[in-house]
């Protein structure tokens, strides 16, 4: 199940915080996961 959550993170939060300038939990939810990695 982690896996593959991750995997569609990734994409998609790659491209969120440059997208929500204004999303802290956003931006902190993809930091974590690379943190994570």
């Amino acid at each position: 199940i982690t896996p593959p959550a991750e995997s569609a993170a990734e994409p998609s939060t790659t491209s969120t915080p440059p997208a929500t300038p204004g999303a802290p939990s956003e931006t902190a939810a993809p930091a974590a996961s690379e943190t994570a990695k």
